[in-house]
């Protein structure tokens, strides 16, 4: 296995360790190739939506995901994201997060 590859999946084991953060990259994966954010998020997992925000800034932070495009929603900024090209044609993510496509 190449450096690289080992540690992109390394890296994906890492931030994928936490649950919410596997049901969101599920979340975005059966939604591909639309993009989806937090409140989306939020709303289908049940969950606090300052929770769910912080879990996709980790996402990002590790570059697997990326905002498509923001919309002005009642005077605040609402972000859409998708999961960075690499990561949408990763059979071993979709087996992580129990996605069958």
């Amino acid at each position: 296995m190449a450096k690289q590859e080992k540690d992109l999946r390394d890296e994906l084991m890492r931030v994928l360790r936490s649950p919410m953060r596997r049901e969101i990259v599920r979340l975005l994966l059966e939604q591909d190739p639309a993009a989806i954010g937090p409140r989306d998020s939020a709303e289908a997992l049940s969950g606090p939506l300052s929770n769910i925000a912080y879990h996709y800034r980790e996402l990002q932070k590790a570059q697997m995901i990326v905002c498509v495009h923001t919309e002005q929603v009642w005077g605040s900024t609402a972000h859409f994201y998708r999961l960075t090209p690499p990561l949408r044609e990763l059979p071993l993510l979709e087996m992580i997060v129990g996605v069958n496509r």
